[in-house]
């Protein structure tokens, strides 16, 4: 029973390796220094089915792979490895063995070269005695001089720095002692305000249907003379605070009521787009003038002449 066993099994395993078609890696020479690269490759038909490519081969410092690639060509499966030894002498290749993805039947057998790999031979007895070269100057990078230069772009900001410095001193001492030297006339701020309304007319906005910036230019005008008059900082108030605010007793009612009309015609035009007619710009302008004119200081000797007229 057991010879028949035997035999049975041995047919067996002369059916499967007669399965197996071998095929021959190759590599792309015989003999190699230690260290080169060794190049091995083989190929097989192309199938409809999925292969598995496997080996048995346990890579060590004998032989070390440093790359492995799969590529089709003309109905064909090109494989690729390159291998690497550090050992002298004969080095068999791995042995790879192709499968059926499905199936565990192997479809080829390849078997591998047997390369030799040598170490180089320096001839130390014949060399040529070369003469000692002298000490070699290491170049300068440019990470070793940028500490430098960014020291002098900096050092050159510092001295600029300072003779603008310097000039700018010597042009303030300057402007001071002509100040000292002009005898500066402040304008009254009621002529100020009349020769700037005055100005105003001449831009002739309105004409030009620049209506809004003639207001703008118009309540500017009016709260520097405010400003100046009655010590009320009239450009960081609204409309209705300015008014409120110069509710003292030292302004009529009626000259209050034109302002208040003035500012009210203006913040239209300014903020709602209001159109003014032509009547009633003359008439804001006209109330403009009478304002200033019934507002101004009146000098002391007027007054005291004003006090000798009554009695």
């Amino acid at each position: 029973m057991k010879k028949y066993l035997c035999f049975i099994l041995s047919l067996s395993t002369i059916a499967s390796l007669s399965a197996q078609q071998i095929i021959s890696g190759k590599a792309d020479k015989a003999e190699y220094m230690i260290g080169d690269r060794i190049e091995y490759s083989f190929s097989i038909p192309q199938t409809k089915d999925n292969v598995v490519l496997s080996t048995e081969y346990k890579f060590s410092d004998t032989l070390n792979m440093v790359s492995q690639s799969c590529d089709t060509n003309n109905g064909k499966i090109n494989y690729h490895f390159t291998f690497a030894s550090f050992v002298e002498g004969n080095v068999v290749l791995p042995k790879y063995i192709i499968y059926k993805h499905s199936g565990a039947s192997a479809l080829y057998s390849v078997n591998p070269p047997i390369v030799k790999v040598t170490i180089p031979v320096i001839d130390t007895v014949n060399i040529e005695a070369k003469p000692l070269k002298g000490i070699m100057k290491a170049p300068i990078t440019f990470k070793e001089i940028l500490p430098f230069c960014i020291g002098i772009v900096v050092l050159a900001g510092i001295i600029v720095g300072i003779i603008y410095y310097i000039k700018y001193l010597k042009k303030r001492k300057q402007n001071a002692l002509l100040n000292k030297k002009e005898k500066k006339v402040l304008v009254a701020e009621d002529i100020e305000a009349l020769n700037a309304l005055n100005a105003l007319r001449e831009e002739h906005y309105i004409e030009k249907n620049q209506t809004k910036q003639h207001y703008i230019s118009l309540t500017d005008i009016l709260w520097q003379y405010i400003y100046r008059r009655f010590d009320v900082n009239a450009f960081e108030m609204t409309s209705g605070q300015i008014i409120d605010s110069l509710r003292n007793g030292e302004i009529k009612h009626e000259d209050l009521e034109k302002l208040s009309d003035i500012f009210s015609v203006a913040d239209f035009v300014k903020f709602a787009k209001h159109n003014p007619s032509g009547v009633e710009n003359l008439r804001v302008m006209q109330e403009s003038v009478d304002f200033v004119n019934a507002t101004k200081r009146i000098p002391v000797a007027e007054l005291e002449k004003e006090k000798e007229d009554k009695i």
